[in-house]
């Protein structure tokens, strides 16, 4: 049987210290052999260099705040596992999440990056939702915030829920640390371009929380010029044959779209008039 592969977590944190705690410990929770977990400190002013200083397995690292790509880079650099994980500092996984990343991730699959759900949680960790999410096929992923735009049914894996070799990241590089809000967008987008694709297997990775201090809590909308410089910037660069490929898949998801506001609306009216209304 051949040795468990090894986990490297990377956490970036910017004065989160208080959620800090929840982070590491799912970490543990995992209860798997082989794992490491970098924590990038960038220029934290509260707790979070005591907090790591409780766990003696984490490799702490402080440097000067430059942002959270710089941190996340760092992270990276520094990651000594075959797979690579990365998880917010105000984020947290399920249990059991690396024993089935392990398994989906063989050596066999090497072109791979394994996703799965995630839970939206608040600041004090209830659930909000839950997003199943699903297959990521190209072209839905490259028009992401069109389809966003419009309400559709999108596919952006969610970054917390998602791992992949640690090869990728010398094959592709780094995170693009002018990005401020697309940088796993940019990122997923890249690694497609590089021939991998993204197996998705329907279990909740991990939890994602709301809370003041969050990007996400500035709401979607924000992540929108970036999204769509992204978005664009890739779309322009495809060989004329896959831009028009492209657009036939825009217009299809504007149908499908349509379809199914249509068949709410019908089965609203239907329980309106069921209701007696």
């Amino acid at each position: 049987m051949s040795a468990p592969p090894l986990f490297s977590v990377v956490t970036c944190c910017h004065n989160q210290g208080c959620y800090l705690r929840d982070n590491i410990e799912s970490v543990l929770a995992q209860r798997f052999p082989s794992f490491e977990h970098i924590v990038v400190d960038g220029g934290s002013t509260d707790d979070t260099r005591a907090v790591c200083a409780r766990y003696p397995h984490v490799r702490y690292f402080y440097q000067d705040d430059r942002g959270q790509c710089a941190d996340l880079n760092r992270g990276f650099r520094e990651a000594r596992g075959e797979i690579v994980a990365w998880l917010n500092s105000d984020d947290y996984y399920e249990p059991g999440a690396f024993e089935r990343v392990a398994r989906d991730i063989a050596p066999l699959r090497r072109g791979r990056l394994v996703t799965g759900g995630v839970r939206l949680v608040g600041e004090d960790g209830r659930e909000i939702r839950t997003l199943p999410k699903g297959k990521v096929p190209f072209y839905r992923l490259l028009l992401h915030p069109r389809i966003h735009s419009i309400g559709g049914r999108t596919s952006m894996p969610c970054q917390p829920s998602t791992f992949f070799h640690w090869d990728m990241i010398g094959r592709i590089g780094l995170l693009d640390a002018g990005l401020r809000y697309a940088m796993d967008y940019d990122y997923w987008l890249r690694a497609f371009l590089a021939g991998y694709r993204f197996l998705y297997v329907p279990r909740i990775f991990s939890n994602y929380r709301f809370h003041s201090a969050s990007h996400s809590s500035r709401g979607w909308e924000a992540f929108m010029p970036e999204w769509t410089a992204v978005s664009e910037r890739y779309l322009r660069a495809l060989p004329r044959r896959r831009r028009c490929a492209a657009e036939w898949w825009w217009l299809y998801i504007r149908m499908e779209n349509a379809l199914r506001n249509r068949v709410r609306a019908l089965r609203g009216r239907g329980s309106a008039a069921g209701d007696g209304r």
